[in-house]
């Protein structure tokens, strides 16, 4: 492991389900807006599912 990062538990990690996007473009927006929250260090947004 890099010195820095540390690995999250799972009690530390969130899941959200968010619905209504019409298009990949609108996810990896959302994606890259959610990553600049203070408290985020990483989001990940499947659009597949």
């Amino acid at each position: 492991m890099s010195e820095g990062i540390t690995e999250l538990t799972e009690e530390e990690k969130k899941v959200y389900r968010v619905q209504g996007f019409s298009c990949a473009n609108c996810a990896g927006k959302f994606e890259r807006n959610v990553k600049k929250l203070p408290e985020v260090q990483d989001a990940k947004v499947n659009f597949g599912a």
